[in-house]
């Protein structure tokens, strides 16, 4: 009589006379050969389809920072002030390691059919940085800060290449992206925000010399010598080559003695005082555009007397180029001079 196995006991049987076969003998099926690559650490990395090995897992794709928001809070005839903000939100990432703002001209951009690309001179970019020492820009899901685009306070973590006042009564587009870091990539761009300085009604169009600047401050300011005359500057600061100065030690420079020391550094950085302030208070400075550039790429990491000690020797290209700024300040070239500045400096 033949003993009944049921069906259960069949297919059990089965995998058992099948699990007794040598390997190299028997047939191995999928879930075998799973079970036999796991246990010698062949599943963890990769499994067998076909004759190629593929991958078990896509490396793991860090996500983006979230992008910044943007909006213009003031304008004034030579600044604009931008809101950068973070995100808020149970998953927001915030800000940590800052973000970076683009702008150019309305115009630029329409002439360009878009916007510069990101190695063009042309595009000023201004970097801020949240991960240096004492840096405001690192932030929270949330947080914001102000930033001035034109008079641009150079404080921790910030650089850019485009520190001089903007135009008047001109339109300025911005964009920015937030910062990546171990954590995160950086994020997309923000949309365009496009916001309007100041209309140029009041505007200064002519220029001033240097001696004009030296005398005629803000009181505000706090200097240790008061102005002969108290009067507005167009910007808390200025730039010189790559270092930023604050009014007082600018107004400093201005009055330095020059009878010193034959220091070229000096006469090129008064100079160039007087041009970038003309032209914050409304002058038109197309007509000294390369000279400025000069004199910022010859001054650049030096630290101008009596802040530091920089020096420069008097050479004939250094006499031209403090001759091409004076032009300018004099009113020999571009729009002319203020009747304030047409007499002669002391000590020129």
């Amino acid at each position: 009589m033949k003993e009944f196995i049921s069906t259960t006991d069949q297919s059990e049987t089965a995998a058992l006379t099948e699990e007794s076969r040598p390997l190299r003998s028997r047939k191995l099926s999928r879930a075998h050969f799973l079970r036999i690559a796991s246990a010698a650490g062949l599943g963890i990395g990769a499994v067998v389809v076909g004759r190629n090995l593929t991958p078990a897992r896509a490396a793991v794709k860090r996500a983006k920072v979230n992008t910044p928001i943007l909006s213009c809070v003031q304008v004034a005839q030579g600044y604009v002030e931008i809101e950068v903000c973070a995100s808020a939100g149970p998953d927001a990432t915030g800000l940590p390691a800052g973000f970076s703002l683009q702008s150019m001209t309305q115009g630029e951009l329409i002439a360009n059919g878009g916007w510069y690309e990101s190695d063009d001179p042309r595009l000023c970019k201004a970097s801020f940085s949240g991960e240096a020492f004492a840096s405001r820009y690192d932030l929270t899901p949330g947080e914001c800060v102000t930033v001035r685009m034109g008079d641009l306070l150079l404080d921790n973590g910030v650089s850019t290449n485009c520190s001089d006042a903007l135009m008047c009564d001109t339109t300025y587009v911005f964009r920015a992206f937030g910062h990546g870091n171990s954590v995160f990539n950086r994020s997309d761009f923000t949309t365009d925000v496009f916001c309007t300085t100041a209309p140029c009604d009041g505007r200064v169009i002519c220029t001033s010399p240097w001696c004009f600047w030296a005398g005629h401050f803000p009181a505000s300011a706090g200097c240790s010598t008061p102005p002969v005359v108290d009067y507005p500057w167009p910007v808390t600061s200025l730039t010189l080559g790559s270092i930023n100065y604050s009014i007082c030690e600018l107004v400093s420079i201005l009055n330095s003695n020059l009878f010193s020391t034959p220091n070229a550094l000096i006469l090129i950085a008064r100079e160039l005082i007087a041009v970038k302030l003309n032209i914050a208070r409304g002058a038109d400075g197309s007509a000294v555009t390369q000279a400025k550039s000069d004199a910022d790429a010859v001054i650049g990491s030096l630290v101008v007397p009596p802040v530091g000690d920089g020096f420069i020797a008097q050479t004939s290209s250094t006499a031209a180029l403090i001759e091409s700024l004076g032009d300018y300040n004099y009113g020999r070239t571009g729009p002319g001079a203020c009747p304030d500045g047409a007499a002669q400096c002391d000590l020129d």
